[in-house]
């Protein structure tokens, strides 16, 4: 056989596109053939594919014959929808078949009628299959004329009797009794050429599933391809009273090779090499709807090689491929042979990370880590690395709490400060006698009689540190109750003015910074006198003004 064409279908099996049904939605869709049907008692075979949707009513798959001459004047082919089976009804008698055909499910339906036979001429088939078989006391005697052409999906005087509803396809009208080996061997498969006895063949390939095929008003006859046979009542677009995807695809020749191969195969019926795995089609179109389809199934086999498995820390570096992995898992590669098999290597990685440790360290002043033997002046967090024996490295987490023995001491007017230490206690002492201050364990001390030298002692977990003696005279002390003095602006950006509110004149100026350091003094007898602090940094200032008759009183003044 020449081959004309070649196609590479990559569809599932059996669902090729040139294969269609016809899909009658039970209302109006119907088929007018221009065949006139078998004549007479004449035996005859009428095949069809048939998927139901509803079977509620009468519906005909196929009729003959007209209903004005006599009881069996009509051949009639259809569903018995009270109890869903096929039944050949020869005007009012009939045969029922026993097997349920309305399960929403495709099946071929074969009824035979054989004159030459004496006993059981009517039988029925379901898909290949003898489903019932007997006789019909009728006579049949159907006539063939053009006035009542055969019909499908409804009676041939087209009354109001319900059409068919469902899919339907692969019709086929014999003028012989097919044997039951006849139909088991050509049920499913379309048919080539035109084999003696077929007289009339509708395989329903003209559109296209479920598209616009509004275009196609007949249905082509392959016995008879000039017939006219007219389509009545289907919309024609869309999923139903269209074109739909039948069963399968209906071949004449199938031929399925399964192949496993090792990494890529060339199908010598295409001549294509494949890399992927599945099936694969190819279609040779003989003459139309006659065709061979070519199925390879391919899989193909990879070697698997050794597993190996690995613990590691931190990462590990595959020797097999070179590559550093850090996380655990599993880790293929792929080993080309000279026969075109591939091997898989599998790694097996599993990472164990060494914890993270950390440690807490109170110190004074400074603390040398052995860890990396860092020495650290302030407090923080800091890392470092140990390296176990297994050669695994292990982060450690040092939180350092740094406390300082150079604390100070300042004042407040008559109030002493020592510097903060978080979590410290304190001690305050005499420095004139030596001598511990009873209850003076506060971080403050307010000096009585505002002369005298003090310092503190400054206790923490880790460290003890004494201040210098803070010589305090009455610099800081006691503010007069009575203010005779007035200070402004305050604060001020340097200049400030002293003014006596009283009868008192102004005698002495003395200023000191905050730790009684004193920077200007001056005598003047006057009522009022201009300061300036515009030389100094900003800060908090202690003026001290003495009057004529020996009164002291104290301001703080704050330079911006």
């Amino acid at each position: 056989m020449k081959r004309l064409l070649q196609i590479i279908l990559l569809f599932p099996a059996f669902s090729m596109a040139q294969y269609t049904g016809l899909q009658f939605d039970g209302s109006g869709d119907y088929i007018k053939t221009s065949y006139n049907g078998v004549s007479g008692s004449g035996s005859r075979t009428v095949q069809c594919w048939f998927k139901s949707f509803s079977a509620s009513a009468q519906r005909f798959f196929v009729d003959m014959g007209v209903t004005s001459g006599g009881n069996g004047a009509r051949f009639s082919f259809k569903i018995n929808g009270s109890t869903n089976v096929a039944r050949i009804e020869i005007g009012g008698g009939g045969i029922d078949g026993t097997t349920n055909i309305a399960n929403n499910a495709w099946h071929h339906l074969t009824v035979v009628y054989d004159n030459a036979a004496s006993s059981n001429k009517y039988k029925i088939y379901v898909d290949g299959v003898l489903d019932v078989q007997g006789d019909i006391a009728i006579a049949l005697n159907t006539p063939a004329t053009s006035a009542n052409p055969m019909t499908i999906g409804i009676r041939t005087d087209l009354s109001s009797i319900t059409t068919l509803s469902g899919g339907l396809d692969d019709v086929r009208i014999w003028n012989i009794p097919l044997s039951a080996a006849a139909i088991a061997a050509s049920f499913n498969k379309e048919l080539c050429g035109t084999p003696p006895g077929l007289v009339a063949y509708y395989k329903m390939n003209e559109g296209i599933a479920s598209s616009n095929n509004t275009a196609i008003t007949s249905l082509i006859d392959e016995v008879s391809p000039s017939n006219v046979n007219t389509l009545f009542g289907f919309t024609l677009t869309g999923n139903s009273s269209n074109y739909n995807t039948n069963i399968l695809a209906l071949v004449n020749n199938t031929v399925t090779q399964t192949v496993s191969s090792c990494s890529n195969y060339n199908w010598p019926q295409t001549g294509q090499t494949y890399t992927n795995a599945g099936m694969y089609y190819d279609t040779v179109f003989l003459y139309v709807g006659c065709d061979s389809v070519y199925i390879l199934n391919l899989s193909f086999t990879s070697i698997s090689g050794p597993t190996i498995s690995v613990t590691n820390c931190n990462n590990y570096t595959w020797s097999q491929n070179g590559q550093t992995y850090a996380a655990s898992g599993i880790y293929n590669d792929t080993v080309p042979s000279s026969s075109g098999c591939d091997s898989v290597v599998q790694l097996a990685l599993t990472i164990t990370p060494i914890p993270l440790t950390s440690i807490n360290v109170d110190a004074c002043n400074s603390y040398l880590w052995s860890v990396n033997n860092q020495t650290y002046t302030s407090s923080g967090t800091y890392t470092g690395i140990v390296t176990t024996a297994a050669g695994c490295d292990s982060t450690v987490e040092l939180t350092l709490t740094l406390f300082s023995d150079s604390n100070t001491i300042t004042y407040n007017g008559a109030t002493l400060q020592v510097g903060v230490s978080t979590g410290a206690t304190y001690q305050w002492l005499n420095c004139s006698n030596n001598t511990l201050i009873l209850g003076a364990t506060n971080q403050t001390y307010t000096v009585p009689g505002g002369v005298g030298s003090y310092a503190c002692v400054t206790t923490t977990s880790s460290c003890t540190d004494t201040t210098d003696c803070f010589n305090f005279s009455n610099i800081g002390f006691d503010e007069l109750s009575k203010n005779e003095f007035s200070i402004y602006p305050n604060p001020t950006n340097g200049k400030f003015t002293i003014e006596s509110s009283g009868s008192q004149l102004i005698h002495t100026i003395i200023i000191s910074d905050i730790q009684g350091k004193q920077i200007a003094s001056s005598t003047i007898e006057s009522n009022s006198y201009t300061a300036d602090l515009s030389n100094v940094d900003s800060g908090v200032y202690y003026v001290s003004i003495i009057s004529e008759n020996g009164q002291k009183q104290n301001y703080r003044v704050v330079k911006n």
